[in-house]
């Protein structure tokens, strides 16, 4: 097959063998674009080259069809080779975004839009920050230069899939095509079973029974400046700042199809525990004890209906609470429908 080098990444891996060295991206022709695997890749290849490959193989992975180059594949570079590429976008819900396809075809409702100055080669420019939401789920999203239609169902194709900080995001640059897109209805719980849920998007509800709860949940402190969280003494990066108290609890959350170990901070545990920050200012050490306790008693063996985040820590995925609550009667009905919906 002949194709242009559409982008090339490389991964070292240790295994029983040793040390080795893979190269994967795209390729793409006239017709479209396929991703790749390369045990052996020439290194002086770089993108936008034309080659004529021989002996390779396909196979699927993930869902996707792979092109795959080994030891007994020939690359050959055609220096005179011209290919305009054929973009084709695979469509996603939001609730699927993953790294395997870099740039997709995503649905969406915008939403909490803010613009924001930064300066580039000397010039001002704009990005535009906020949240794209669909039936499925919710994730951040930016865009460089190009202003977001606001709580309007759109269509973004070519919209790039990033992870940063253990979270998926999209980002909008001049290559991607908006356009209007039907209605999408959000539904007042987008809840999934824990095994149904594989990347680190938002927007997200779980229900399940509060199994363990962590013995440091209960009173920290944050830093007044950066509110970051203080171990000991004062904050490195601002050790003159007065130290605010706070309150987060670490839990265990299992559903029956699996387990996912949750946090949550100030805003919903004071909501669920029905107290104000009053409680937990100028508190000494029995003080401290009461909280604990007050948190541990309050949630362990409860029933929970909670929504927020799933973030990535390794290899793991994590779950943020934004709003959370006990499971009353009134809910069961749309668990239930929610569930059988998933099914």
């Amino acid at each position: 097959m002949k194709a242009k080098i559409v982008s090339i990444s490389s991964r070292n891996i240790h295994n029983e063998r040793g040390e080795s060295t893979y190269f994967y991206g795209y390729l793409g022709d006239e017709t479209g674009t396929i991703p790749y695997t390369a045990w052996a890749f020439p290194s002086s290849l770089k993108v936008g080259d034309v080659i004529d490959m021989k002996n390779v193989y396909t196979k699927k992975y993930n869902d996707t069809i792979r092109v795959y180059l080994d030891s007994r594949s020939e690359v050959i570079l055609d220096p005179s080779g011209s290919i305009e590429v054929k973009r084709v976008y695979r469509e996603y819900k939001i609730k699927d975004l993953s790294l395997k396809d870099q740039y997709v075809d995503v649905r969406g409702i915008a939403r909490s839009i803010r613009a924001r100055e930064y300066e580039k080669d000397g010039k001002k420019q704009k990005v535009y920050q906020g949240f794209l939401e669909d039936e499925s789920g919710r994730v951040r999203v930016s865009s460089f230069g190009r202003e977001i239609p606001e709580n309007k169902p759109i269509r973004a194709i070519g919209a790039r899939v990033t992870e940063f900080n253990g979270r998926i995001s999209l980002s909008i640059n001049d290559k991607t095509e908006i356009k209007q897109s039907e209605e999408i209805i959000i539904p007042q719980y987008r809840m999934y079973f824990l095994q149904d849920v594989h990347g680190p998007v938002g927007g997200i509800t779980i229900t399940g029974f509060v199994v363990s709860v962590g013995e440091k949940s209960g009173i920290i402190y944050r830093c007044e400046e950066c509110s970051k969280t203080i171990q000991d003494g004062s904050c490195p990066e601002h050790p003159d700042a007065r130290k605010i108290e706070d309150v987060f609890a670490y839990f265990t959350i299992d559903d029956g199809t699996g387990s996912m170990q949750c946090s949550a901070g100030s805003d919903p545990l004071l909501s669920f525990l029905k107290i104000g920050k009053e409680a937990i200012t100028n508190v000494d050490g029995k003080g401290k004890d009461e909280i604990h306790a007050a948190i541990r008693n309050a949630l362990f063996g409860t029933p929970l209906i909670a929504t927020g985040e799933f973030r990535r820590l390794k290899e793991d995925l994590s779950f943020r609470i934004e709003a959370m609550r006990k499971v009353e009667k009134p809910d069961l009905k749309a668990i239930s429908s929610a569930m059988e919906a998933d099914l």
